[in-house]
């Protein structure tokens, strides 16, 4: 690619965040201590929203149950450490892999039986889906015999800073290193290993790859696990900072920034749709803080 096309590429890439941060400054002007909070919340709204750029990709369709696929096993890590007293990284561990056989299961059982099926058909299911596991994560606390709640789990480290006028904690530092962290991996995963550069070729033309021996089931699959574990990052992390999101308050709000950005990206477009997420969270922190 020569000089021209990858600076088109760059501004193609970087404009719809910019337009954004120019309707925010404009309009909602912050302080910088919540411009910084706004790009904390951004950054964990990007993982829930790359994981459905990702499950675009591969099936066509908006995933309505994104957020909840991350919802659940939050649920189970925040209750093990609230109720059953276990270790906050052991707890983290069994959300994390929670998530990862979650975003398998529900590949396996519910998606690939509309392998087949209209686009829209299986958009539906994913509505649904979103339902029941929303139901799911109401009913984790019972087995401790406690009401869902939104508890707030705060990292085991002790450490504060103040950027006018906020004062931040580990949280929001975990926060600032962990999501960007897992955005680079996805990426990396996507344009260096042998699986990233197969999900890459199915996307584009599944009814080929599939031709071709690639196996374009497993490799779904693989992206729906991809997705649990990043939605569970996001909201895991959120748990920290804004406590534990229950009910449709949450899911309503993350889910209508996702797509937005999802929008602004062309629904395919991960770059542009991570860094349009991260500008979505300062504009949403400006219209909080100005009324």
């Amino acid at each position: 690619m020569d000089t021209t096309g990858r600076l088109r590429l760059v501004a193609a890439t970087l404009v719809p965040a910019l337009a954004v941060l120019a309707v925010q400054m404009i309009l909602f002007p912050l302080p910088l201590g919540v411009t910084l909070q706004g790009v904390i919340i951004g950054l964990l709204g990007a993982l829930v929203a790359v994981g459905m750029a990702l499950v675009y990709r591969a099936n066509r369709i908006l995933n309505f149950a994104q957020v909840q696929l991350g919802l659940a096993p939050t649920v189970l890590a925040v209750s093990l450490i609230v109720y059953a007293g276990v270790n906050y990284f052991l707890a983290v561990t069994v959300g994390l892999v929670g998530s990862l056989l979650l975003g398998s299961l529900v590949e396996l059982v519910i998606i690939r039986r509309f392998f087949d099926s209209p686009r829209l058909i299986l958009t539906v299911a994913t509505i649904g889906l979103s339902q029941l596991l929303g139901a799911a994560a109401l009913f984790i606390p019972l087995i401790w015999g406690q009401q869902p709640t939104s508890s707030v789990v705060h990292v085991p480290i002790s450490l504060t800073f103040t950027v006018f006028p906020l004062v931040f904690t580990a949280d929001d530092v975990v926060a600032l290193i962990i999501a960007p962290l897992a955005l680079l991996g996805v990426a990396l995963m996507l344009r260096f290993s042998s699986i990233g550069i197969a999900v890459r070729a199915s996307a584009e033309r599944a009814d080929r790859a599939s031709l071709l021996g690639i196996p374009v089931k497993r490799l779904q699959t693989v992206v729906w696990a991809v997705a649990g574990v990043l939605s569970f990052i996001g909201v895991f992390l959120q748990a920290g900072i804004l406590g534990l999101p229950l009910g449709l308050d949450l899911s309503f709000t993350v889910l209508l920034a996702s797509l937005a950005a999802l929008v602004l990206g062309n629904l395919v477009e991960l770059p542009t749709i991570a860094l349009a997420a991260v500008a979505l969270g300062i504009l949403q922190q400006g219209v909080s803080w100005n009324h």
